[in-house]
């Protein structure tokens, strides 16, 4: 990242041109015409001294340089005040601001008393271009520059008082205005980077689920696909038994894709149990019969569903094992998961046709509901993925949400 982009905020980002966010560059046009607006109003006190001139001292020698000061004054305000000036108009801000500092001070020597409002701008000034450790002792001694003006202006001690209220307040105004409106547009860039984030985690999910889902059903048909073709010759009614089956797969696979598509992604674990047990004995693996815990919360088995479904699909595509076992416990405070395979080391069979990122899908769903996942090798030439959560997940929050909607 260069400094350039360091430097640029989120709502110079977001500029009012970006066709892809319509709503966003509409609200941010709207507080820079607010911002401008409020600029433009503030300019009677610009106005007024200038009227008041006119009004008393007409034939003044010093109106017209007077008039020309003020419209100098009065544009480096505006350019001060610009919620994104260009990048040749922010480099002039602090030329603006030594300009305006000078006017200050300048002006009403010669213009006199109506002319000590001038120190509100600038006061307004210090607080938008420079930070808060800077600005604050300027502040602190352009206002008392100002009230020097005032005692050589002869003024009570009241109109003094008045007079520098009236100042820090104007200022105050001036710059709060200025950096509200510019926290209104970063809290929408906020917002529509928020969103976008959201829009990207969405996406993420979905291609998560897909995997986990299409994974293991792919990876099933084909298998049982192979099945079949070897049957077909020797035993057809065991064949057709094999095609009803693979039938049942991809009809059980379109439901399933219909679901993550709607967001409901819920498996029953008992029954992902026996399915899975009985595609691994399809393929020639050894398995046994294991019991699954009873009256687990539905976040654990909807974890735990999944895992057995991406750990027995990562054996089908990465592992020829010959045995594989389950082994699913529950004691006070936990669930513990472990699906061993002796696969490990040996070629991947012709259904893994391409990687996947299963195992790190697996891990966000573990982690939502504050488990664990880990692999080992208990064993030579053996593999284990085991996960533990823990048996109460009422205080797990509102993570895991994101997966079981």
């Amino acid at each position: 990242m260069t400094a350039t982009a360091v430097a640029v905020s989120r709502w110079e980002r977001a500029t009012p041109t970006d066709q892809t966010r319509p709503e966003h560059a509409k609200r941010v046009v709207w507080v820079r015409r607010a911002v401008t607006a409020f600029a433009v109003v503030m300019l009677v006190y610009l106005v007024l001294p200038i009227v008041t001139t006119l009004e008393y001292t007409p034939n003044q020698p010093h109106l017209p340089l007077l008039a020309a000061g003020a419209f100098v004054f009065g544009g480096c305000h505006l350019l001060i005040v610009r919620l994104d000036p260009p990048g040749w108009q922010r480099s002039l801000q602090g030329v603006a601001l030594g300009v305006q500092a000078v006017l200050t001070f300048v002006i009403p020597i010669f213009g006199g008393v109506a002319w000590l409002a001038l120190g509100a701008y600038l006061l307004g000034s210090l607080g938008i271009v420079l930070r808060p450790r800077l600005a604050a002792p300027l502040i602190a001694a352009a206002t008392a520059g100002v009230i020097v003006l005032m005692f050589q202006e002869q003024l009570g001690a009241t109109e003094i008082v008045l007079l520098t209220l009236q100042n820090v307040i104007t200022g105050l105004c001036i710059a709060g205005g200025v950096r509200v409106g510019g926290l209104a547009v970063e809290l929408f860039a906020a917002r529509d980077e928020s969103a976008a984030l959201a829009v990207d985690n969405e996406r993420l999910r979905f291609a998560r689920d897909l995997h986990d889902v299409l994974g293991h059903s792919l990876s099933a048909i084909a298998l049982k696909s192979e099945l079949t073709a070897r049957l077909l010759r020797v035993k057809p009614d065991a064949a057709e038994s094999e095609l009803d089956t693979i039938r049942d797969i991809a009809a059980k696979s379109l439901t399933d894709v219909r679901a993550v598509a709607k967001g409901y992604r819920s498996l029953n674990l008992t029954r992902e149990a026996a399915s899975l047990t009985s595609v691994l004995r399809s393929a020639g693996v050894h398995v046994a019969d294991f019991a699954v815990p009873e009256d687990l919360p539905p976040q654990v088995a909807d974890a735990l569903a999944w895992t057995l479904r991406e750990g027995v699909t990562n054996i089908l595509r990465h592992a020829n094992a010959t045995r594989v076992e389950l082994d699913c416990r529950r004691d006070a405070t936990e669930v513990a998961l472990t699906l061993s395979n002796n696969g490990v080391g040996l070629t991947k069979r012709k259904t893994d046709a391409v990687g996947g990122n299963g195992i790190a899908g697996l891990s966000e769903r573990v982690d939502a509901v504050g488990g664990r996942l880990g692999t080992e090798s208990p064993r030579t030439d053996w593999f284990a993925l085991t996960v533990r959560i823990p048996s109460d997940t009422t205080s797990i929050g509102q993570d895991t949400k994101g997966s079981r909607r």
